[in-house]
């Protein structure tokens, strides 16, 4: 699960293990590594405690964020439930923690966490009940809205987020679509969806549970969703984006979209024989050359409304339309 590599499985599927210590929080508790940065150590974590469960940190090692997918915890005299996030910031301790019920948690611990992060001390937040942000990037049309969790977060200009980074969980409308390449030069990027559906072309399936990792300066997509999806998303630095043409890219993702069940369940489906990832040095893309000339970075700005629009850009000439049906 190392972060300089490329990931996509069922986290679900992870075989739950005591956690020796590396980090205090985590110490004894049942978890599930989903990466790690094995320069920092930053890790996240999914993380099972027991009904009952009490424990003091000094809270000196590393900020601790949390998002509880079920039960309940709660750090000194706050206390959260199912859809709650919480952070405890390095040097912040001690810290009471509890939990009444037990909970299932995806748990992000990260050393040295760059200041301006949570100055104000431990930070909680009722997600369910916060509103949501429109995102605005470049060439990228509606359906795309956030909440950030870890803060500050800036969500405009050429880099999202803030010195540290993102978290955020972020929702797919249903039937948005990118037809092309995009890279992140400067960040590590993961995936959690928490429900719905996500084809990502050159890996698979994304349904509940599924984890998918991109290291800097790896070319993913295209990616579309037939009926909505929503996620966890979480980088490491602030995030750039660069665009570049994908051939076929909005016919692949209109074959998903209306090849697919609206009855059947959605399920992690990583692609039996993968398809060849390729680095911004160069290279082929899945067996096809890569557009000679990319276009270069793409600043966080307008959006374009319409997948048409978006779509004739991946195919090299904004004149033309995209494929219709006979």
């Amino acid at each position: 699960m190392n972060r300089e590599d490329p990931q996509f499985y069922n986290a679900y599927e992870l075989p739950w293990a005591s956690s020796p210590g590396e980090h205090e929080f985590t110490h004894g508790l049942e978890t599930r590594v989903l990466s790690c940065n094995s320069r920092t150590g930053a890790t996240t974590y999914m993380v099972r405690i027991p009904a009952g469960w009490r424990r003091t940190i000094n809270a000196d090692q590393e900020t601790i964020e949390m998002f509880v997918m079920e039960g309940d915890i709660t750090a000194n005299d706050r206390t959260i439930g199912s859809t709650g996030w919480m952070a405890l910031p390095q040097l912040c301790g001690p810290i009471k923690l509890s939990s009444q019920a037990g909970a299932v948690l995806y748990v992000w611990a990260t050393p040295d966490l760059p200041l301006p992060t949570y100055t104000s001390g431990v930070k909680d937040s009722q997600v369910w009940n916060e509103p949501w942000t429109i995102v605005e990037m470049d060439q990228v049309r509606h359906g795309l809205m956030f909440k950030p969790l870890r803060t500050p977060d800036a969500a405009s200009g050429a880099l999202h987020g803030g010195p540290g980074g993102f978290i955020r969980m972020t929702l797919m409308t249903p039937g948005f679509a990118e037809p092309r390449h995009e890279v992140h030069h400067n960040c590590w990027e993961e995936i959690i969806v928490l429900k719905g559906d996500l084809l990502m072309h050159d890996r698979g399936l994304q349904a509940p549970g599924t984890y998918l990792g991109n290291p800097a300066s790896l070319w993913h997509a295209p990616f579309a969703t037939q009926g909505g999806c929503l996620i966890l998303i979480h980088c490491d630095a602030p995030m750039d984006v660069e665009f570049r043409n994908y051939p076929g890219g909005y016919q692949a993702l209109r074959d998903y979209v209306e090849g697919s069940s609206w009855i059947d369940d959605p399920v992690c489906t990583p692609w039996e024989t993968p398809m060849e990832l390729q680095t911004a040095s160069g290279g082929t893309a899945f067996g096809r050359e890569s557009d000679p000339s990319p276009p270069g970075p793409s600043p966080n700005g307008a959006g374009v409304d319409r997948l048409g629009e978006q779509a004739a850009s991946a195919f090299g000439d904004p004149s033309v339309p995209p494929p219709t049906r006979d």
